[in-house]
């Protein structure tokens, strides 16, 4: 009977908890879950301000490489522009040294005809 009293007495604490005591763990719970849905929010905002930092910085990287691409192809037309000119003196200069050659030639044949 002791035990029936002891375990009835217990039960009966148990169950003298009391309205305000739910309402107060019930309050905690939803602005625990309010916090973590801050949170989240948060966290989301963050990310997406990340993701458009980093889409930023690729378009910056882009464009830098866009204008380095562009200065190279400038560089390559005028190099190629160069590499023309210098073949063309180049071919010139050929041309005279054989004109030359050839007069040379033409002038020593004359001198062995004369003698």
């Amino acid at each position: 009977a002791d035990e029936w009293k002891a375990s009835a007495k217990s039960l009966a604490r148990l169950l003298a908890i009391s309205e305000e005591q739910r309402k107060s763990q019930a309050q905690r719970l939803a602005e625990a879950e309010a916090e973590a849905q801050d949170a989240r929010q948060r966290a989301e905002d963050v990310n997406a301000d990340s993701q458009a930092q980093i889409a930023d910085e690729w378009k910056a990287s882009a464009k830098s490489l866009a204008r380095l691409l562009a200065i190279s192809e400038e560089q390559r037309k005028s190099q190629a522009q160069r590499l023309a000119e210098a073949e063309a003196e180049a071919q010139d200069a050929r041309q005279r040294a054989e004109d030359v050659n050839a007069d040379s030639q033409a002038q020593i044949a004359d001198e062995w005809k004369a003698s």
